[in-house]
């Protein structure tokens, strides 16, 4: 089965006859007879965005999806998806999937104002950036780069001196408070304006009650204070016109 999608034309992307029937295939394996949400993963281009749109719309009337939603878009289709979707009385956009943590904060720049001016939510991913906020990291740690993408990105963030200057404060504000960095991380994300629900990738269920505790408390204005300013975009990381 594997073998014949690789080699089929009509296998992924976001045109009509994929998502009509990839949700088909989803909801029998998953034995279900409608979804909650459907999230668009990842924009190919290569589709009209109006008729993405329109099939959305189709398969939230047919029952079978009740919510359509993004993921990792740019903010100009998601924009022009929504205002179409307005303009025909078709589903909009609901909600937004985009990186967003401590290192990565460029998605404020656009992602997050368009969600904002069209009542879109914030879902963010890789909140604790591929395992560098988790603490366990210091600048002698030895990284495998060949044992597979997480390793490479965390790799990556090493090289950054910045990085580091946020790690450190992640990781006060953690022993202050009697919390982990992971914690601390996940509770800083969840007072940004916009963020609904973050998405977390524990693979224990240790790692699930961890993640958990950070509903238990709220940092302060001062210590979001503290990591909004070691965290806050500079130079090259700022893109135009935001720049000017």
């Amino acid at each position: 089965m594997q073998k014949e999608r690789r080699f089929n034309p009509n296998f992924g992307g976001n045109h009509r006859k994929s998502l009509v029937e990839n949700l088909d295939e989803s909801l029998k394996r998953l034995n279900m007879s409608y979804v909650d949400i459907l999230y668009v993963h990842i924009f190919e281009y290569r589709t009209p965005i109006e008729e993405m749109m329109r099939s959305l719309d189709d398969v939230v009337r047919s029952g079978k999806v009740l919510y359509v939603a993004a993921s990792d878009i740019p903010s100009w289709a998601f924009t022009r998806g929504n205002t179409i979707a307005e303009l025909r009385g078709w589903s909009p956009f609901i909600g937004l999937q985009a990186r967003y943590n401590l290192l990565d904060r460029t998605s404020e720049f656009d992602l997050q104002p368009a969600c904002a001016e069209l009542g879109a939510g914030i879902i963010p991913w890789g909140i604790i950036a591929d395992g560098f906020l988790t603490g366990k990291y210091t600048k002698e740690s030895t990284i495998d780069i060949k044992s597979g993408y997480r390793n490479q990105a965390i790799a990556g963030h090493f090289k950054h001196e910045q990085n580091w200057k946020i790690l450190d404060e992640v990781v006060a504000i953690s022993k202050e408070i009697n919390r982990s960095p992971v914690q601390v991380s996940l509770n800083w994300i969840q007072q940004k304006p916009g963020v609904t629900s973050p998405l977390i990738g524990a693979r224990t269920v240790s790692q699930l009650e961890e993640n958990l505790k950070s509903l238990e408390f709220k940092l302060t204005p001062e210590q979001m204070k503290r990591l909004d300013d070691v965290s806050q975009p500079t130079g090259r990381e700022v893109p135009f016109p935001y720049s000017m």
